[in-house]
């Protein structure tokens, strides 16, 4: 990168956690030097890298964390960002009417999004999520879900692997509700695994809208495998906690994306 122009705050922190994952330890006082700006401000990019289980903070520095600790089981991620998540999947509720056909991905925030659809009628959901489909069947008794098959990942309670992506890419279906483990500008939208990455992809090639359900502490994060780019989705939810050095971004990179801040 150029050092000699000023850094946005989340580009600044992508490029904390490139130098980390070249050296294994970064120092605030480099940093400080590196990009211009104080010590206190490293301090404060540091806590929120920390915040999100990216870095370890030491004294006058970081380490890298445990590498096992990136991905959330289920049980954490559904107590993890409720409110903000609640706030999105109602505001991704408001998308659906009754009547309509629709995918939506496993995770905590699209499970917030169902339970915010509860009285709409009519409805035929496609989902690999068997707590989704459970869910579905009790919130919405007159609608249609459709349970997607293959291999049910252990702990997470959906289904995987090449059958699930081969009955998903059989549909097409007007909007696809999707999740992401994380998102930053270097490298898009990613996931922890291949198979959800593959999952993300199948839904985008089947959906004529493509909706990303994202709370703001997965912005800034490096996830191990790329699954879309902003340019392949239509809509973006996510909530008020994201700075506004990312708004503007967002704005200057995909300025046809509609983007719901809830």
């Amino acid at each position: 990168m150029d050092e000699s122009r000023p850094y946005y705050l989340e580009e600044r922190q992508e490029e904390i956690l490139s130098l980390l994952n070249t050296h294994n330890m970064v120092r605030i006082a480099e940093l400080s030097d590196r990009f211009g700006v104080s010590e206190a401000t490293i301090r404060k990019d540091m806590r929120a890298l920390e915040g999100r289980g990216l870095l370890r903070r030491t004294h006058g520095g970081a380490i890298l964390p445990n590498p096992n600790s990136r991905e959330l089981s289920f049980e954490d991620a559904s107590v993890t960002a409720q409110e903000e998540k609640q706030r999105i999947g109602a505001a991704a509720a408001k998308m659906v009417h009754d009547g309509d056909t629709f995918y939506l991905q496993s995770g905590t925030t699209t499970g917030s999004m169902l339970r915010a659809l509860k009285g709409r009628r009519n409805l035929t959901i496609i989902t690999c999520d068997l707590s989704h489909a459970l869910m579905a069947e009790e919130l919405l008794i007159d609608s249609e879900v459709i349970l997607l098959g293959g291999s049910m990942r252990s702990g997470y309670h959906y289904t995987q692997g090449p059958e699930t992506i081969r009955q998903l890419g059989d549909y097409f279906v007007p909007t696809a509700f999707l999740g992401t483990n994380t998102f930053s500008f270097a490298k898009g939208f990613n996931a922890h695994r291949l198979e959800q990455a593959c999952m993300v992809r199948t839904a985008l090639d089947s959906a004529e809208r493509r909706v990303i359900l994202m709370d703001s502490s997965k912005i800034g994060v490096m996830g191990m495998v790329h699954a879309a780019d902003l340019g392949d989705i239509n809509c973006l939810i996510t909530d008020t906690g994201v700075d506004m050095d990312t708004r503007r971004r967002l704005v200057e990179l995909a300025p046809n994306l509609e983007v719901i801040y809830a």
